[in-house]
Protein backbone atom coordinates (compact mmCIF):
# COMPACT_ATOMS: atom_id res chain seq x y z
CA UNK A 1 0.00 0.00 0.00
CA UNK A 2 1.28 3.41 -1.54
CA UNK A 3 1.40 5.81 1.76
CA UNK A 4 1.18 8.59 -0.60
CA UNK A 5 -2.26 7.59 -2.29
CA UNK A 6 -3.44 5.02 -1.07
CA UNK A 7 -3.53 2.34 -3.76
CA UNK A 8 -2.38 -1.00 -3.94
CA UNK A 9 0.43 -2.28 -6.67
CA UNK A 10 -0.48 0.47 -8.70
CA UNK A 11 3.52 2.14 -8.59
CA UNK A 12 5.21 -1.82 -8.69
CA UNK A 13 2.80 -1.44 -12.46
CA UNK A 14 4.05 1.77 -13.64
CA UNK A 15 7.50 0.65 -12.96
CA UNK A 16 7.07 -2.54 -14.76
CA UNK A 17 5.37 -1.04 -17.60
CA UNK A 18 2.93 -3.06 -16.69
CA UNK A 19 0.22 -0.03 -16.85
CA UNK A 20 1.36 0.54 -20.48
CA UNK A 21 -0.40 -2.54 -21.23
CA UNK A 22 -3.75 -1.92 -19.11
CA UNK A 23 -3.79 1.38 -21.10
CA UNK A 24 -3.26 0.62 -24.16
CA UNK A 25 -0.83 -2.37 -25.45
CA UNK A 26 -1.99 -6.05 -25.30
CA UNK A 27 0.18 -8.92 -24.70
CA UNK A 28 0.49 -12.25 -25.97
CA UNK A 29 -3.64 -13.52 -24.49
CA UNK A 30 -4.00 -16.77 -26.21
CA UNK A 31 -2.58 -18.48 -23.75
CA UNK A 32 -4.48 -16.83 -20.85
CA UNK A 33 -7.66 -16.89 -22.73
CA UNK A 34 -7.12 -20.80 -23.01
CA UNK A 35 -6.25 -21.28 -19.30
CA UNK A 36 -9.55 -18.65 -19.20
CA UNK A 37 -11.54 -21.01 -20.87
CA UNK A 38 -10.78 -24.11 -18.81
CA UNK A 39 -11.58 -22.43 -15.58
CA UNK A 40 -14.92 -21.23 -16.49
CA UNK A 41 -15.98 -24.75 -18.25
CA UNK A 42 -15.15 -26.19 -14.87
CA UNK A 43 -17.36 -24.08 -13.21
CA UNK A 44 -19.74 -24.36 -15.67
CA UNK A 45 -19.87 -28.12 -15.01
CA UNK A 46 -19.80 -27.82 -11.52
CA UNK A 47 -16.20 -29.64 -11.89
CA UNK A 48 -15.19 -27.98 -8.64
CA UNK A 49 -12.03 -29.73 -7.79
CA UNK A 50 -10.78 -29.13 -11.63
CA UNK A 51 -12.42 -25.38 -11.50
CA UNK A 52 -10.06 -25.08 -8.67
CA UNK A 53 -6.70 -26.28 -10.27
CA UNK A 54 -7.88 -24.14 -13.56
CA UNK A 55 -8.22 -21.44 -11.48
CA UNK A 56 -4.94 -22.05 -9.67
CA UNK A 57 -3.31 -22.44 -12.96
CA UNK A 58 -4.72 -19.46 -14.34
CA UNK A 59 -3.59 -16.78 -11.64
CA UNK A 60 0.04 -18.80 -12.24
CA UNK A 61 0.04 -16.54 -15.39
CA UNK A 62 2.42 -13.05 -14.43
CA UNK A 63 0.45 -10.72 -12.34
CA UNK A 64 0.40 -8.46 -15.43
CA UNK A 65 -0.92 -10.86 -17.74
CA UNK A 66 -3.89 -11.96 -15.22
CA UNK A 67 -5.08 -8.54 -14.85
CA UNK A 68 -4.83 -7.33 -18.35
CA UNK A 69 -6.23 -10.88 -19.36
CA UNK A 70 -8.93 -10.18 -17.38
CA UNK A 71 -10.11 -6.85 -18.45
CA UNK A 72 -9.45 -7.22 -22.25
CA UNK A 73 -11.50 -10.59 -21.48
CA UNK A 74 -14.24 -8.83 -20.10
CA UNK A 75 -14.55 -6.19 -22.13
CA UNK A 76 -14.37 -8.48 -25.72
CA UNK A 77 -17.42 -10.85 -24.06
CA UNK A 78 -19.06 -6.68 -23.21
CA UNK A 79 -18.68 -6.05 -26.58
CA UNK A 80 -19.90 -9.96 -28.01
CA UNK A 81 -23.08 -9.86 -25.80
CA UNK A 82 -24.38 -6.62 -27.18
CA UNK A 83 -23.13 -5.85 -30.90
CA UNK A 84 -25.59 -3.61 -31.66
CA UNK A 85 -24.87 -1.36 -28.51
CA UNK A 86 -28.51 -1.81 -27.55
CA UNK A 87 -28.31 -2.28 -23.54
CA UNK A 88 -28.98 0.02 -21.19
CA UNK A 89 -25.63 2.00 -20.58
CA UNK A 90 -23.75 1.34 -17.10
CA UNK A 91 -24.86 3.98 -14.42
CA UNK A 92 -28.16 5.14 -16.47
CA UNK A 93 -30.27 4.50 -13.03
CA UNK A 94 -32.87 1.75 -14.42
CA UNK A 95 -30.67 -0.92 -12.79
CA UNK A 96 -30.79 -3.01 -16.09
CA UNK A 97 -27.68 -2.43 -17.34
CA UNK A 98 -25.00 -5.71 -17.27
CA UNK A 99 -22.90 -4.21 -14.66
CA UNK A 100 -25.77 -4.20 -12.26
CA UNK A 101 -27.23 -8.14 -13.39
CA UNK A 102 -23.77 -9.28 -12.46
CA UNK A 103 -23.33 -7.28 -9.62
CA UNK A 104 -26.79 -8.68 -8.88
CA UNK A 105 -25.39 -12.24 -9.56
CA UNK A 106 -22.13 -12.08 -7.42
CA UNK A 107 -23.47 -10.29 -4.42
CA UNK A 108 -24.53 -13.72 -3.08
CA UNK A 109 -24.10 -12.79 0.80
CA UNK A 110 -26.66 -10.23 0.64
CA UNK A 111 -25.96 -5.54 -0.45
CA UNK A 112 -22.52 -4.66 -0.24
CA UNK A 113 -22.79 -1.30 -1.74
CA UNK A 114 -18.88 -0.85 -1.88
CA UNK A 115 -18.35 -4.22 -3.71
CA UNK A 116 -21.25 -3.50 -5.88
CA UNK A 117 -19.56 -0.46 -6.56
CA UNK A 118 -16.19 -1.55 -7.83
CA UNK A 119 -18.43 -4.19 -10.17
CA UNK A 120 -20.04 -1.40 -11.98
CA UNK A 121 -16.52 0.65 -12.17
CA UNK A 122 -14.97 -2.64 -13.68
CA UNK A 123 -17.62 -3.41 -16.20
CA UNK A 124 -17.51 0.12 -17.09
CA UNK A 125 -13.98 0.28 -17.63
CA UNK A 126 -13.39 -2.93 -18.58
CA UNK A 127 -13.72 -2.13 -22.63
CA UNK A 128 -13.15 1.95 -22.00
CA UNK A 129 -10.34 4.05 -23.38
CA UNK A 130 -6.69 4.00 -21.31
CA UNK A 131 -7.05 6.90 -19.16
CA UNK A 132 -10.26 4.91 -17.79
CA UNK A 133 -8.85 2.05 -17.13
CA UNK A 134 -5.96 3.69 -15.38
CA UNK A 135 -8.02 5.63 -12.71
CA UNK A 136 -9.73 2.29 -12.29
CA UNK A 137 -6.66 0.48 -10.98
CA UNK A 138 -5.83 3.68 -9.33
CA UNK A 139 -8.75 4.10 -7.54
CA UNK A 140 -9.49 0.57 -6.32
CA UNK A 141 -5.85 -1.63 -6.46
CA UNK A 142 -4.74 -4.04 -8.95
CA UNK A 143 -5.76 -6.76 -7.08
CA UNK A 144 -9.78 -5.86 -6.47
CA UNK A 145 -10.11 -4.98 -10.23
CA UNK A 146 -8.56 -8.17 -11.59
CA UNK A 147 -10.76 -10.45 -9.42
CA UNK A 148 -13.88 -8.63 -10.14
CA UNK A 149 -12.88 -8.66 -13.71
CA UNK A 150 -12.33 -12.63 -13.83
CA UNK A 151 -15.25 -12.95 -12.13
CA UNK A 152 -17.39 -10.76 -14.17
CA UNK A 153 -15.81 -12.42 -17.75
CA UNK A 154 -16.51 -15.96 -15.90
CA UNK A 155 -20.05 -15.51 -15.18
CA UNK A 156 -21.12 -13.43 -18.73
CA UNK A 157 -19.15 -16.09 -20.28
CA UNK A 158 -21.37 -19.05 -18.77
CA UNK A 159 -24.60 -16.91 -19.43
CA UNK A 160 -23.36 -15.94 -23.47
CA UNK A 161 -22.88 -20.37 -23.25
CA UNK A 162 -26.24 -20.32 -21.67
CA UNK A 163 -27.96 -18.21 -24.01
CA UNK A 164 -26.74 -19.60 -27.26
CA UNK A 165 -26.84 -23.12 -26.16
CA UNK A 166 -23.00 -23.71 -26.13
CA UNK A 167 -19.96 -24.47 -24.08
CA UNK A 168 -17.58 -21.33 -23.02
CA UNK A 169 -15.08 -22.17 -24.92
CA UNK A 170 -16.87 -21.72 -28.34
CA UNK A 171 -17.67 -18.45 -27.15
CA UNK A 172 -14.01 -17.47 -26.07
CA UNK A 173 -12.87 -19.30 -28.62
CA UNK A 174 -14.57 -16.13 -30.95
CA UNK A 175 -12.53 -13.64 -28.65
Amino acid sequence: MCRLCDTTGIHELIESGTVGRVTGERPDLDAFVAAFGEWVEACWFAENDRAQARLEALLAFPPDVVLVGSLWTLGRLLEVSDPRGLTPAVGDGRGDDVGGALAAHLLISGPDPGRETLIRAVVAGAGAEPAVRLELLRRYGTEAVEGAALECASVLAQALANRWGVVPSNILEDL
